[in-house]
């Protein structure tokens, strides 16, 4: 699979990623809906698990915060927001 080969990055579509700019939201479901701003998105290799699952392409999302310290959190446990 491709996610698992160093020498080959995914692309962001195949991986249903968004770029900087984009309004995203938490998948799960929450009481009140709120967007964040993806200033950066980053690819990179590891284990983002913390367990002994191998090591993987995957992506991270750099979110704007309104108190001024940004945060990185995986991508995949984002969507695109949609008003």
């Amino acid at each position: 699979m491709r996610i698992f080969d160093k020498s080959t990055t995914p692309s962001m579509e195949s991986m249903n990623v968004h770029p900087a700019g984009t309004l995203v939201e938490v998948k799960m479901a929450t009481p009140y809906r709120v967007a964040s701003l993806v200033l950066e998105t980053r690819c990179k290799w590891g284990n983002p698990n913390g367990d002994n699952t191998a090591d993987h392409w995957y992506f991270t999302y750099l979110l704007y915060e309104d108190d001024g310290d940004h945060i990185e959190v995986q991508a995949r446990y984002y969507k695109e927001f949609v008003a």
